[in-house]
């Protein structure tokens, strides 16, 4: 994986803050803590994503997909 400018400025800022919190830290901790807060905030993003293209009507429930598609399938439920 190539490393972003963005995603090292991120870490810096990240790493500085909690350096200045907890001194003890190890820098894999630190990298590791990064990337589990990065991660769950991209995963936050996405489900708010995901709910806001619900309320446009540019997705559907998933139980009115599975039934679309047995429907087309010619499958029961």
């Amino acid at each position: 994986m190539t490393v972003t400018r963005q995603q090292l400025d991120s870490f810096h800022r990240f790493a500085s803050e909690q350096i200045r919190l907890q001194p003890a830290a190890s820098l894999d901790e630190l990298l590791d803590q990064w990337r589990r807060e990065a991660e769950q905030t991209e995963a936050v993003a996405d489900i708010q994503q995901g709910l806001q293209d619900y309320a446009d009507g540019k997705a559907r429930h998933v139980a009115e997909a599975f039934a679309d598609v047995r429907h087309r399938t010619g499958l029961t439920e």
